[in-house]
């Protein structure tokens, strides 16, 4: 914006960016001093004054009949996938929507882009602006919907629509530090610590504090590829919560051991268990009337503190990826109280402090992992 003060026109500008800033650094302090503010009171859905809602896009876009073109990467939290994914199946007005997803981080637009056909990022754009504002015949109209660029694989996956069609929701279910297809027959859990202010690096997760489970290696090649659910029975203990309610903050971070390398860190996913609430009508369904994408309000109504030593359930949205496995690969979770990309405000540190968590399974508490499968007939794959 323009804020030279010798222009007239400026001084509007000016006002408006030192509202914004005296607007963030409120943000900032409620955050710190009390982290409901930050993600209650702030709520982007409930509250329409609340600081980012007001600078937000997806209300208008959502009702707005115009051609959109969305990019973000799997492990960018500006920019984040699973928000542009949400963004693009709400756009149901538009004649034309495009989203393209891949393993980068912020700012890392131009991975794989030279397999749409439509040169580097620059001219991509601007031939989506030919098309749709000055009308140009070139060809762009025709780029698939769904373009999903595949971790470990080297390969764009394109689509129509989203869930691609025929992906099949396969649960691994939680056992003895394993991932397996087959159902429990014995109950079990994996314990560890409350240390919210600690932080996993990408390749770390063997602490005391962290547990993990790992799947056989995988007798052929999947792909996987859209959006993941970790749905999680788990108790809470904490022998410091004064009144018998405590909270907590739980981590699911994705693992890939390859048959040949390194353990290479995949997605996130975590919540604040006190908002483990879930809209069943705002959530994903996917076949069987299975939760495959949980939609946690995350408003003041909805926040229940979480009773020390209760069984809770927890579905926990997991960052959406497209993952080439190939034969002899496997996947592993590891749950934990913090992430080294999730700033847990000093109040939240405090409140889940001293805790115990108890991640169960078994029978009657069969904790798994949605992992969506697609078929190969679905998809379009350029190399």
């Amino acid at each position: 914006q323009n804020t030279d003060p010798s222009d007239p026109d400026s001084v509007p500008n000016i006002a408006d960016q030192a509202v914004s800033q005296a607007n963030y650094l409120k943000y900032v302090t409620d955050f710190h001093s009390n982290g409901d503010s930050a993600f209650i009171e702030n709520d982007y859905w409930t509250n329409p004054k609340g600081f980012w809602r007001q600078r937000a896009t997806d209300p208008d876009l959502r009702v707005a009949p115009v051609p959109v073109m969305l990019s973000a990467g799997y492990y960018d939290l500006v920019s984040i996938s699973n928000g542009a994914l949400a963004t693009w199946m709400n756009l149901v007005k538009s004649p034309k929507r495009v989203i393209m997803l891949a393993p980068h981080g912020h700012c890392g637009v131009e991975i794989g882009i030279e397999r749409l056909r439509q040169g580097n990022r620059d001219n991509m754009v601007r031939r989506w602006f030919e098309r749709y504002l000055k009308g140009e015949r070139n060809g762009i109209d025709r780029m698939p919907n769904v373009n999903l660029f595949a971790e470990n694989g080297n390969a764009l996956w394109s689509a129509e629509s989203f869930p691609v069609k025929g992906t099949r929701y396969t649960p691994y279910y939680l056992g003895d530090s394993t991932l397996s297809t087959a159902k429990p027959t014995s109950s079990g859990s994996a314990t560890f610590a409350q240390v919210p202010a600690n932080h996993v690096s990408d390749n770390e997760g063997t602490q005391p504090d962290t547990v993990t489970f790992t799947s056989e290696p995988m007798k052929r090649p999947q792909k996987l590829g859209g959006l993941i659910t970790a749905d999680l029975y788990v108790t809470i203990t904490n022998a410091n919560a004064p009144t018998g309610l405590t909270d907590a903050h739980i981590t699911a971070q994705l693992y890939l051991l390859p048959s040949e390398g390194t353990r290479k860190a995949l997605t996130p996913g975590w919540m604040r268990a006190g908002n483990r609430a879930v809209d069943v009508k705002r959530s994903v369904i996917g076949p069987g009337g299975v939760i495959v994408r949980p939609w946690h309000p995350n408003s003041r109504a909805a926040y229940q503190p979480v009773p020390s030593g209760s069984v809770q359930r927890y579905q926990i949205e997991i960052n959406p990826l497209a993952l080439q496995l190939n034969g002899g690969d496997q996947l592993q979770l590891a749950i934990t109280s913090h992430d080294s990309q999730v700033l847990l405000s000093t109040a939240s540190q405090a409140q889940s402090a001293g805790g115990v968590v108890d991640v169960l399974y078994g029978p009657k508490t069969p904790s798994r992992v949605l992992f969506p499968i697609l078929a190969d007939e679905s998809l379009r794959v350029t190399r």
